[in-house]
């Protein structure tokens, strides 16, 4: 049916708006008593009429399958959503069994008309439009019959799937939103296929028998609806900012939603058109200013990070003074970009700067705790891992005094503990630490939490230390599930996880599985962060090692790109340009070429020995493998 048609249905029958009917209403209280007897569907009601003003047929061969819940209201929900696609597609013909299956007949069906009825309609049409409501827990996704067509549309060879939702819950949405920036992941979160229900029992199980056999089963269901729900949820945030343009703080919680989602680009245009407004006010500009520097931080470009942060602490001074929690937090923010930047001493100070502040301020309460938290993780990145499990036990002793044993915050502790037993070299004290973590959080934020998988991702580590490696590859599954079902499976997370789980199959020797994992990593990092960033770098200098250890030398050096890259973002002196002099060196002592290997280990060397100082393991392990060289 044309839209022409819809409203035309509409128009004839006022009660369906009226009383707000819902679609089963309609069945029972129009549909089936007009159309009784005829042994033909409603439609063919509409099927020899056009428009009277433009002599557009009302029926014609359908271009749109419609996926709804029978419960959502018609006018509301139904029409309402099929008017929002009809202005971008005005030669739409909308296929929704209520008026094209024959609604006195289908009591009589079973199981197999059923489901060949919607497999088949969905392939031939092309298009299926989902009809999502409420927004934050889509009826749709628990309506079995409604999840078998979504599993046909991702089935089915060039099948478009389409999410839409009506206007009422685009409103509700922003509203949400400005609210709670964090309740839209929480609530795509608590989407599950799994937890569908039809009216007769042996359907569902048929229904959930024929999607569990099938390649990716419910999880890829789960994926692909969740990957659909974010785009629109952020195609809905842009639209809703064009209606307000000057509303700052919608456009910095949208924002903030846009980055969760992946969507880091759209979320630094929307925050920078923020901060470009004459009317924002210096609190606010500071505050935007941070979140920008958030989403450098997300994109790994540091340098622009901190730039903002240096802004950000201007403002911040001239406005409340130097001794201000405002500041504090600043003086922390410049000090993590710092330290990711490789200027440890740098970051030293002004960390210790914030701790200053907020001692004053609160003396040894707990406010303290994050100050300690990032010294330790400095002292951690700088090798001193003595100094790293101080701050971190200070850090316990204030959490236990303040939160208890069973806060989300002492589990974060006890994984930056475990990852210090673990460069350490005690595997199992570190096991010990992450699966305190686990304790908590598992309990108080479920399966499906970032923290959760990123404990997951360092007991995968762990594993893979100690040579277990089929549960190295358990625990980094894990993880991979958890992050793609939270925020989908083309993002950076999900990339890092792929090269983790490549390592793995790497020491398993199974350089092909290792090879494809690191090339995936690669297209989503490429895709998602341009080509000049740490992490593409990073993706290159794995993959050289993967093509080294094959004995693959050319290809290893034409993986070398990411020196370039890195020295582009950090210039020489960085860490991660030391760890790509080094590889480049071993493999130069692999060809035999003994003065380049020499030439790329003493670059390496001195890096290592102005960042991190002769005592360091890395700069040792370096003037070890140079002593070892032939001349």
């Amino acid at each position: 049916m044309h839209i022409k048609a819809i409203r035309k249905f509409l128009e004839d029958h006022p009660q369906v708006k009226s009383q707000k009917m819902t679609t089963s209403q309609i069945n029972r209280g129009i549909v089936k008593p007009e159309s009784l007897g005829t042994n033909e569907p409603y439609i063919h009601k509409y099927a020899t009429i056009s428009d009277p003003n433009t002599g557009i047929p009302y029926v014609a061969t359908a271009t749109v399958f419609v996926s709804h819940a029978w419960r959502y209201p018609f006018c509301d929900i139904m029409a309402d959503v099929m008017e929002q696609h009809a202005e971008s597609h005005p030669d739409a013909y909308f296929w929704f069994d209520l008026f094209t299956n024959d609604q006195n007949e289908v009591a009589s069906k079973d199981f197999e008309w059923f489901s060949s009825t919607f497999r088949d309609g969905v392939r031939d049409i092309g298009t299926v439009l989902l009809i999502l409501s409420p927004w934050d827990d889509p009826m749709l996704i628990r309506r079995a019959w409604c999840l078998f067509e979504i599993f046909n549309s991702l089935a089915a060879p060039n099948v478009e799937l389409l999410i839409c939702l009506p206007r009422s819950e685009i409103s509700k949405l922003g509203a949400t939103i400005l609210r709670d920036s964090e309740y839209l992941i929480k609530a795509l979160s608590s989407i599950q296929a799994e937890k569908a229900e039809a009216r007769e029992a042996s359907d569902l199980e048929m229904i959930f028998e024929v999607i569990r056999k099938s390649s990716g089963g419910f999880p890829h269901v789960n994926t692909v609806v969740k990957h659909g729900l974010r785009s629109w949820y952020v195609k809905q945030l842009n639209f809703l900012l064009e209606k307000s343009p000057d509303d700052h703080l919608l456009s910095l919680s949208f924002a903030k939603v846009m980055a969760a989602f992946g969507f880091v680009n759209d979320a630094l245009a929307c925050a920078t058109k923020c901060l470009d407004s004459p009317n924002v006010d210096e609190e606010l500009q500071a505050d935007v200013l941070n979140t920008i520097a958030n989403f450098h931080f997300e994109k790994r470009n540091f340098s622009d990070a901190l730039l903002c942060h240096n802004k950000s602490l201007a403002i911040t001074i001239g406005r409340v003074g130097e001794t201000h929690q405002d500041v504090a937090q600043s003086f922390n923010n410049i000090a993590n970009a710092n330290c990711m930047l490789g200027h440890l001493d740098t970051a030293l100070q002004f960390y210790n700067k914030s701790l200053e502040i907020v001692q004053t301020l609160y003396g040894g309460k707990h406010n303290t705790v994050a100050a300690y938290n990032n010294i330790g993780n400095l002292y951690k990145k700088k090798g001193n891992t003595d100094e790293a499990l101080q701050f971190y036990n200070k850090c316990l002793a204030i959490q236990l005094g303040v939160k208890g044993n069973n806060h989300p915050e002492m589990a974060d502790v006890y994984d930056n503990i475990g990852k210090v037993f673990s460069s350490q070299g005690d595997p199992h004290q570190a096991l010990e630490y992450h699966n305190k973590s686990l304790a908590i959080n598992l309990p108080t934020l479920g399966e499906d939490n970032p923290s959760v998988g990123s404990t997951y991702n360092s007991v995968a580590n762990i594993y893979s230390d100690l040579g277990v490696l089929e549960k190295a590859l358990e625990y980094h599954a894990q993880s991979l599930d958890i992050k793609i079902h939270i925020f989908g499976s083309n993002i950076p997370q999900v990339a890092s996880t792929y090269n983790n789980m490549a390592m793995v199959y790497s020491d398993k020797g199974d350089t092909v599985k290792a090879m494809q994992l690191y090339q995936k990593s690669l297209a989503i990092q490429l895709d998602t962060l341009g080509e000049s960033h740490p992490d593409i770098a990073a993706s290159y200098n794995y993959i050289a090692n993967l093509h080294s250890d094959r004995q693959e030398m050319d290809k290893a050096f034409d993986c070398y790109k990411a020196l370039a890259i890195r020295v582009q973002i950090y210039a020489e002196n960085h860490p991660d340009v030391a760890d790509t002099y080094c590889n480049m060196g071993l493999d130069h002592e692999i060809m035999k070429d003994y003065e380049a290997a020499h030439r790329c280990m003493s670059k390496a060397l001195e890096i290592q020995r102005g960042l991190l100082g002769e005592e360091h393991q890395e700069f040792q392990r370096t003037l070890r493998v140079i002593k070892s060289m032939p001349n």
